[in-house]
Formats: structure tokens, C-alpha cells, sequence
């Protein structure tokens, strides 16, 4: 009994103050591009007006997810949301209702978001016009579509711990760090997964065989990069336009990640995620 207590009860939990800060709607859209929101939650044929209302079936071993709609329709999509219903949804991995959300949403990257990133994002989800369309719900196998379950998923394997300042390198190494481990998301495909859908630690960054839709993914960690005689201009041409070092198209999931993401991304921001990763 002691031990159901902890895991259902024992969740980690911040307790953010918003309310104070000023969000800023344009910067905001950049934080959309930033946690790579666009993929997830938009349909390849929605066109214009379907943006965020709702995406395609992410294939994983425990089942399919749709990413919802967000947009601000009130009934549909997330229009009767509150700020703080926002940043329990993003760095909580809650709904307004209580009910959690699965880590295929990565709320355990988005857990480490800065506040202004939270607020600016939540500006600009305001502006995102509303679209009258339920969300699909996720086909999942017993016992995985048991929500209950998420509470001690939660207990176990997800941290409130922000992205540490290391004062020893520099201002774009540290940029790059807090968007690699925090709102890019990086670890979440490209890290290899325990059998309850964890992410190992210890071999972050590593591949994993079971990426997006069961595509194999790459290892981006440092040494395999370097063995592959990758270098930052190499990872900023990949990043900005889809180009590998070989001269070839990147394709696939991370073709859709460069045209929803970091396609979009300023120079600075590609040259600090290239320097984090290679960097020691």
C-alpha cells in the first residue's frame, strides 16, 4: 500500500507564478517553431486551415497518437484554457480535468521551458484561429490506454529539474544545452527507450531503433558525431535547409522536423544546438 501511495501520489509537480510576466505573441510563434508543436498537430493535407487542429497517428510500440487540437476553439480545441491550464499541460503533463497526458506528448522536455518561453507561447496559442474539429482519441492496447497508470509513470521517470547554466562555456553552448534537453526535444527521438516507455539516461542521445512511426533514428551524441567526422556546419546546414554533409536530402520524419522546426529556427539558435552537441 505504502509503495501504490508513492507512485500514484508521489508525482513531481511545479507551481509556476505566470501572471506577472508580459507575453509576447511574436515571440511566441518562434516557441511554437522551437518545441516543434507544428508536426504533431497538424495533418499533412489540413492546409492552411486546419494549422494545429489536430495531427496524423504517431506508430509506437504501445499503440497510436494523435496529437489534439490546440487550437483556440472553445469547445474543439483549447480556447477555454487558462494560463495556468497551459503550463500544467506543458511542464505538468496535466489537463484541466486532471486527467494525464501521455509522454508521447513530451511534457518531460517541456518540463524544463522557461517561464517567459511558457508565456510567450501561451500570447501566441491565443491568436491561432479556432477550428470546430474533435481530436482523434489514441488507439492503444491494454493496459497502455489506462491513464491512471501516467501518475506513477510520472513518480518514476520524470524530473521538474531545470536546464543548468554551466558558467564555464559559453553563452551559445548553454543556449544550445537549454533547447537541445528543454523545448527541441532532441532526446525524444533520438534516445533509446526502456520497456515502459522511458528514456535511458544513461545512453541519451545514443538512437534508438524504435523512433517516430518504429523509424530508426541516429545517435547525435557527441562521440558518434565525431566519429562520423561530423562538424557544427555540417549539423547547421542539416538543420537549417535538410542537406546531409554527402550532399543528399534528409528525408522522413526529420525532413518534416526541419520544414516544421528548425527550418525556421534564427542562425544563432543552429549554431548553438551544433556547438551544444559537439562540444565536450
Amino acid at each position: 500500500m505504502g509503495v501504490a501511495l508513492y507512485l500514484f501520489l508521489g508525482v513531481p509537480t511545479q507551481n509556476r507564478t505566470l501572471h506577472q510576466i508580459q507575453g509576447d505573441a511574436e515571440r511566441g510563434a518562434y516557441v511554437l517553431r522551437l518545441a516543434g508543436c507544428v508536426a504533431c498537430h497538424t495533418s499533412k493535407d489540413a492546409g492552411e486551415k486546419g494549422f494545429l487542429s489536430g495531427g496524423e497517428a504517431l506508430q509506437t510500440p504501445f499503440g497510436a497518437f494523435f496529437g489534439p487540437n490546440i487550437t483556440s476553439d472553445a469547445d474543439y480545441g483549447i480556447g477555454s484554457w487558462s494560463l495556468d491550464d497551459f503550463s500544467d499541460a506543458l511542464v505538468n503533463g496535466v489537463a484541466p480535468d486532471g486527467a494525464h497526458y501521455y509522454p508521447a506528448f513530451p511534457f518531460t522536455f517541456y518540463a524544463r521551458l522557461s517561464d517567459q518561453d511558457v508565456v510567450d507561447l501561451w500570447a501566441y496559442m491565443q491568436t491561432v484561429p479556432p477550428v470546430s474539429k474533435p481530436s482523434k482519441a489514441h488507439r492503444l492496447s491494454w493496459p497502455f490506454d489506462q491513464r491512471l497508470l501516467m501518475a506513477a509513470w510520472k513518480t518514476l521517470f520524470l524530473s521538474a529539474d531545470p536546464v543548468q547554466t554551466d558558467e564555464s562555456k559559453t553563452d551559445s553552448w548553454n543556449r544550445g544545452a537549454y533547447i537541445v534537453e528543454g523545448p527541441g526535444h532532441c532526446g525524444a527521438c533520438h534516445s533509446p527507450r526502456g520497456p515502459l516507455g522511458n528514456i535511458d539516461g544513461a545512453s541519451r542521445l545514443t538512437g534508438s531503433i524504435f523512433g517516430p512511426d518504429d523509424e530508426a533514428t541516429p545517435a547525435i551524441d557527441r562521440e558518434s558525431l565525431k566519429e562520423s567526422d561530423w562538424i557544427e556546419d555540417d549539423l547547421f546546414w542539416l538543420l537549417q535547409i535538410g542537406v546531409l554533409p554527402d550532399g543528399d536530402v534528409i528525408g522522413s520524419t526529420m525532413g518534416e522536423v526541419v520544414d516544421d522546426s528548425t527550418g525556421n529556427l534564427t542562425d544563432d539558435d543552429l549554431r548553438a544546438i551544433a556547438e551544444y552537441l559537439l562540444s565536450p
